[in-house]
This record gives structure tokens, C-alpha cells and sequence, in this order.
């Protein structure tokens, strides 16, 4: 008896949230190889400082 759920790649790629979150790992990506700064993160005065918490902080 075959099984007739699809499989975990083919659910994976039906889900609304697979391609956004897919183009926003690419950006993230992308700016680190051509900005090596965009992924640094600072620890100052007991607060964490860089691009990447700026933007979690106004998104």
C-alpha cells in the first residue's frame, strides 16, 4: 500500500512562508559577501550593536 502524502521537499515548497523567507536568507546572503560588515555584531555597555539588530528593531 503506497502512502499518498506528499513528500517533505514537495511541503516544504507548497508553504506560503518557503519563498519569502527563502528571498530573505538570499539578501542576508547576499549583503554579507558584499558588505563583510552587514554581519558583525558588537556587545557594548551590556547591549548588542549592529546592522543586522537595527533592522530587527525597526521591523
Amino acid at each position: 500500500m503506497a502512502d499518498a502524502r506528499p513528500s517533505l521537499l514537495r511541503r516544504s515548497l507548497a508553504h506560503r512562508l518557503f519563498w519569502p523567507l527563502l528571498a530573505l536568507v538570499l539578501l542576508l546572503l547576499g549583503n554579507g559577501l558584499f558588505n563583510p560588515g552587514f554581519l558583525s555584531l558588537q556587545w557594548r555597555d551590556g547591549h548588542l550593536y549592529g546592522n543586522l539588530v537595527d533592522i530587527a528593531n525597526r521591523a
